[in-house]
Formats: C-alpha cells, structure tokens, sequence
C-alpha cells in the first residue's frame, strides 16, 4: 500500500476587506482579530525583514514587539486605510 501525505492547500492572502475588519477589531480591544491579524500577517512582515538584511530572530522580535504596542495602544490606534502598510512601516522602524 502506498500512502499518501495530505498537504494543506496554500494559504490564501488576506483580502484588505478582511484586513480591515480585524484592524476595527483590533481597535476595539478583540483578542480575536489580534490573533487573527498577526496570523495572517506574520509571513509577509517576518518576509519583509529577511528581504532587507535582518536576521529571522530580528524579525521575529521586531513583529511581537510591534504587535505587543498595537494592543496596549489599541484604544488610541487611528482607522487606516491600508492595515498591510501600516504594519510594515511600523515594523520598518523597529528593524531601524
């Protein structure tokens, strides 16, 4: 008999629909869309820094630094037109 491993299929992008409706949740302090957001964001951000010369763990700090000062700020964060830039210029200047 032969098996077969099941893969997943690949990982669909976030829509910026969906971007934006965590990003709401967010800043109303939903654990939920925390979690959620950072999930569907991670790859991209943790990308970004690897792209421009950081190590992993560089990256890795930076994106939970930056999602630890989304939350504890989050009754204050402004609505943003694209969540996706927001967070990769929010983690530009913590990889600076």
């Amino acid at each position: 008999d032969v098996c077969f491993a099941k893969t997943s299929p690949p990982m669909r992008q976030p829509t910026t629909d969906s971007l934006q409706t965590l990003w709401t949740g967010l800043r109303g302090r939903d654990t939920a869309s925390l979690s959620q957001l950072y999930r569907l964001t991670y790859d991209d951000l943790i990308n970004f820094g690897l792209y421009f010369g950081h190590t992993a763990d560089e990256a890795k700090d930076s994106i939970n630094q930056l999602y630890a000062e989304l939350w504890e700020r989050a009754d204050s964060l402004p609505a943003v037109g694209n969540v996706r830039s927001y967070l990769i210029t929010g983690l530009r200047r913590k990889l600076l």
